[in-house]
């Protein structure tokens, strides 16, 4: 059985909107029923709901049982994985790693300018930046993310 279908042409309300709901009729099925509407002025809006009782009506009840099965599905939880962690090495150099770290790194081209620059926004749109900066980096501090060594500034 094919479901029954009710369309809700909104905004009636609106000059040319037979214009349009016109059209609109010329190209569905004639077996769509619309109920032009407004929301707004809240017109036609109980025509709406015996539109709705009276396709609820034709379907018969049977048609939503549900189907049962006896396989068993486990969900587990999976934590997050961080995008990102920063340790300072003992030579003080902050070292960024990380898998979301790492897609965006393989991804950059850093003979490209435009393209380390899009690297920098994307790391800082992840609080790589604010992360560093709760750790106490400063102007001119060394930061390694993966391979790529740069001075920090601010």
């Amino acid at each position: 059985m094919k479901r029954p279908q009710i369309v809700a042409a909104n905004k009636m309300d609106l000059p040319e909107a037979n214009d349009h709901l016109n059209h609109f009729l010329s190209k569905i099925p004639d077996d769509i029923k619309v109920v032009p509407i407004s929301a707004f002025t809240l017109s036609n809006l109980d025509g709406l709901l015996y539109a709705i009782a009276d396709a609820l009506s034709t379907i018969p009840l049977n048609q939503f049982e549900e189907i049962r099965s006896e396989e068993v599905v486990e969900y587990t939880y999976h934590a997050p994985v961080a995008p990102f962690s920063i340790e300072k090495d003992g030579d003080g150099v902050y070292n960024v790693i990380g898998v979301k770290v790492k897609e965006l790194f393989d991804r950059t081209d850093f003979n490209n300018e435009s393209s380390v620059k899009r690297f920098s926004v994307r790391l800082r749109n992840l609080g790589i930046d604010q992360a560093l900066r709760d750790l106490g980096v400063k102007d001119g501090d060394l930061v390694r993310v993966l391979s790529y060594e740069f001075e920090y500034k601010d």
